[in-house]
């Protein structure tokens, strides 16, 4: 197997938690490369990886690019991205890479599967026009490709990243992955999803129930990019504006719903107000307000 690069973005981390997920990792014979994202240097004491602190909170997509350079520069052709909290078992990697091509383009990612409550989540495919399908894993077969994943779990090659670009910074978090994968499809790059590699995964966010769905409680500072990203998607030529007008009106209802049942009212929705101001202006990047 090519020695693989996995990059792990951490921001204020659980120093036990992410021990355990490095060691997970290592154990699948991934080389770890650590994006420490905090604005404090963080101590990792005796890690078995690669440790870039930043000093500051510069973004999901700042970091991962930090990373995707460090590993390049270090000479690896592959790339994998987990989460601080992510644990993978043994022979994961393995059944990942197991189609894997280096002479092409390529992208490859799991599936997720939820431990407590016993069911796969869906995947989700996005055609030119904006049509969302949701695809349930275990109605497919190995090597289904698709057009969006999350990056926990995805891994890319170097040719994928020559062709595609790396993350965009100024969306800073949210929706980056989403994107990135967007961008690929529009330059003929799609991913292939390995249904025999599995990733355990609770969410473990705050929701408020409503009709039948879950509305997910995020806090909001968070909504501000959650909310101005959606306008910036709106922008992007690769980006089918039915999906992103889709977006822009599921930011306003989740918006909403978490106003009438959540604290700090006047928060949300002095965030939501600069958000839509900013998505509006096509202002990107970190959050300028004081919210």
């Amino acid at each position: 197997m090519d020695k693989v690069a996995a990059i792990v973005v951490t921001y204020r981390p659980d120093i036990d938690a992410i021990e355990k997920s490095v060691r997970s990792i290592s154990n699948n014979g991934a080389d770890v490369i650590i994006v420490d994202n905090s604005e404090q240097k963080t101590h990792f004491p005796d890690m078995a990886a690669t440790v870039l602190s930043l000093g500051d909170n510069l973004g999901i997509a700042e970091a991962q690019n930090i990373g995707i350079k460090k590993a390049i520069d270090l000479g690896y052709e592959w790339l994998i991205f987990f989460d601080q909290d992510s644990i993978i078992e043994d022979g994961f990697l393995e059944q990942l890479m197991k189609n894997a091509r280096d002479d092409v383009p390529y992208v490859a990612a799991p599936v997720f599967y939820d431990n407590e409550k016993g069911f796969y989540y869906y995947l989700l495919d996005v055609d030119d026009n904006g049509r969302r399908t949701k695809i349930y894993p275990q109605n497919i077969a190995n090597g289904l490709k698709i057009s969006t994943v999350i990056s926990s779990g995805m891994l890319i090659n170097k040719r994928a990243l020559d062709v595609v670009g790396h993350m965009r910074s100024d969306l800073f978090i949210d929706y980056v992955d989403t994107e990135w994968c967007l961008r690929a499809a529009s330059k003929g790059v799609k991913i292939e999803i390995i249904k025999d590699a599995v990733m355990k995964h609770s969410i473990g966010d705050r929701s408020i129930s409503l009709f039948g769905y879950k509305v997910p409680v995020h806090g909001y500072q968070r909504r501000y990019y959650r909310v101005r990203n959606a306008f910036l998607l709106l922008r992007m030529k690769h980006v089918p504006k039915r999906l992103a007008i889709r977006e822009i009106i599921f930011s306003f209802v989740h918006q909403v719903v978490i106003i009438l049942n959540g604290k700090n009212k006047w928060r949300y929705m002095k965030c939501y107000a600069l958000a839509i101001f900013d998505g509006v202006l096509g202002r990107s990047g970190k959050c300028r307000h004081s919210i």
